[in-house]
């Protein structure tokens, strides 16, 4: 017996097997299909199970732990079944009795102490019984334990789920000792942060994502007769397009384009970046239909189709995402849309910006509103932290607009001119600013001329030669000095430390410094400092507001369900206090601020 306090729970449905996946669903307990099948607990005072406990026995167990460090393996998970097992309301609080306890995840810690190369070009698991083989290959129990978890002795009798239960607490808790005294001190901080959202987060997955059915309809039957009226005024059939092959040999074959690039097998490519290319290289009007029906088709399959996928099997009209903390290697939270092969939600990270169709379906819970919180130009301020670049510090200080310093700078035009014609909507002005921005948000890593020149061309639809990319580049470093600095001074840490690092002492550990590796570790080194402190201002400013109803975190933004306006920017505010100078140990000479927004969907808010 350890003096780590280590809680497990078994869950499965109430009906189907194992097979179903129910029990790995927390949702589904306030549809009255999954349960809690036992609670089991260690520590130093004493051990117990529960099976198939009831809400007040979990009330008791838990209100027993208040103040304590309570460690799991999978928090998110086992506290999203206590809250639903506890707090019968979709929209109910967190139970006071769970926020009460300091929940730490020992599978977490793991991943604090491996992240790197090594563990993701082995496709480390982070699987309990793996860490336990990996970590503690001599423990007496290691074979039971590998046997059970492998299902080579698995049954479905009553000891078989509490001797589980037991052993997954006991080797909980050794791991949690052995990797907490792996973990570095500068580390320590960032962690518990990142623990703190655990109950916030384990909500999160199940307030879900509302579907409007009607305007789901609605988008199905635009998009499917836009692609097939396009394809009907062009006497090509669906298929056709759908098909790389039967397409492939329509415009390479039938219409004779030129074959501008081929697939890792030596097809002629269809991809969509290609096409686009094709269009602009062959002005052939014809490209413009095929790309426009290729897009088409994407949105049907990747968010209409999986929509209804997913509705089908969750049957109440939401879509549950599970979140995945540190679901990056920079350490962002990420949501899975499925559950083993069956969709329970769509990807939510790649939702469209321009495409408001799909985003029109997207609802808070019944009554509610949407409060969406964006990171104000976050790897920005933040790159202007690491860099120290002096321009790019004076610019956040002054509260200037960063993108339309940069389109001054392009254009040879004075800043407080174009910034007034850009706030009074002039066309020609809101191009220039959107190539400043495209230069800005393109720079930050270290992008070549070529892939600058692609970039811009695929996802702003902007042309460009390499010899004008290459001037752009060079105007970015010469405004920005800092930049290109940082980059080699964070270069040179990594090659004599063998990690990168966030404000919050996230690391990604490198060894792979030679030949075809060394440019792709360089980048990785570079943006990780970037976009990883990017993720742990979610987590400080989401640690202000436990109580909040995160709903889901898009891109630099998260969304909260919310009643009214002044809560939203109840919310706003506590965010934008928080003390990163005291959580990470730094002085900030800039601020990380939060704008927010209102509406009733997902494409509504402003």
């Amino acid at each position: 017996m350890t003096n780590y306090r280590t809680l497990d729970l078994e869950t499965g449905g109430k009906v189907g097997g194992l097979e179903t996946g129910f029990g790995l669903e927390p949702w589904r307990v306030r549809h009255g299909t999954a349960h809690i099948t036992s609670l089991a607990y260690t520590g130093p005072d004493r051990e117990y199970q529960i099976e198939y406990p009831n809400r007040e026995q979990l009330i008791s167990a838990l209100e027993a732990l208040k103040g304590q460090e309570v460690w799991t393996w999978n928090g998110v998970f086992d506290v999203a079944w206590l809250i639903a097992s506890i707090e019968p309301n979709k929209m109910g609080s967190i139970p006071q009795c769970i926020l009460d306890i300091r929940w730490r995840d020992a599978m977490l810690l793991a991943k604090w102490c491996t992240n790197g190369q090594l563990a993701d070009d082995s496709n480390f698991s982070y699987a309990l019984v793996n860490c336990a083989a990996t970590w503690l290959p001599d423990h007496p129990a290691l074979a039971e334990f590998v046997k059970m978890k492998s299902n080579v002795d698995m049954d479905t009798t009553s000891d078989y789920w509490l001797r589980r239960g037991l052993l997954d607490c006991e080797f909980t808790a050794l791991l949690a000792e052995f990797l907490w005294s792996k973990l570095p001190i500068d580390c320590y901080s960032g962690f518990i942060i990142e623990q703190r959202n655990i109950p916030t987060i384990a909500n999160s997955w199940l307030i879900g994502i509302k579907v409007n059915k009607d305007k789901l309809a609605l988008a199905s039957d635009k998009l499917v007769a836009k692609a097939a009226k396009m394809s009907s005024d062009m006497g090509i059939a669906l298929p056709v397009i759908s098909s790389p092959k039967q397409l492939g040999n329509l415009l390479y074959n039938v219409w004779g384009l030129p074959i501008i690039a081929k697939t890792p097998t030596g097809s002629p490519s269809t991809a969509s970046d290609t096409l686009k290319l094709l269009a602009y290289q062959t002005n052939d009007p014809r490209m413009k239909f095929i790309t426009e029906i290729k897009e088409t088709q994407t949105l049907i399959s990747k968010y209409v189709k999986t929509t209804y996928e997913a509705l089908s099997r969750t049957t109440d009209g939401f879509l549950y995402g599970a979140p995945r903390l540190f679901g990056t290697l920079t350490g962002r939270l990420t949501y899975s849309n499925k559950t083993k092969e069956e969709k329970v939600g769509i990807a939510s990270h790649q939702l469209p910006r321009k495409d408001k169709i799909i985003r029109e379906f997207l609802e808070p819970p019944e009554g509610k509103l949407i409060y969406e919180l964006d990171a104000n130009s976050q790897e920005s301020r933040i790159m202007a932290i690491w860099s120290r670049d002096e321009n790019m510090l004076n610019i956040f200080k002054n509260n200037m607009n960063f993108h339309s310093f940069m389109a001054a700078r392009i254009y040879g035009r004075e800043y407080n001119e174009l910034q007034a014609a850009y706030i009074a909507g002039h066309p020609e002005t809101n191009e220039q600013r959107q190539n400043g921005k495209l230069l800005n948000l393109s720079s930050n890593f270290r992008i070549g001329a070529a892939n600058f020149a692609h970039k811009s061309f695929t996802e702003y639809d902007r042309h460009m030669s390499f010899g004008e990319a290459a001037m752009l580049l060079n105007m970015f470093k010469s405004t920005y000095p800092g930049v290109p600095e940082y980059w080699d001074r964070i270069i040179d840490f990594a090659k004599q430390n063998g990690y990168s690092y966030t404000l919050a002492g996230r690391r990604y550990k490198v060894h792979k410094w030679s030949g075809r590796d060394a440019w792709g570790t360089e980048g990785t080194v570079i943006s990780h400092p970037i976009q990883g402190t990017a993720g742990e201002q979610f987590h400080a400013a989401l640690a202000q507001v436990r109580e909040s109803k995160l709903i889901t975190t898009l891109h630099d933004a998260s969304f909260f369900a919310v009643d009214s306006l002044e809560e939203g920017r109840e919310i706003e505010h506590k965010m934008n206090a928080t003390p990163y100078n005291e959580l990470w140990n730094v002085d900030l000479p800039i601020a990380l601020p939060y704008d927010g927004k209102i509406g009733r969907n997902f494409s509504e808010v402003k």
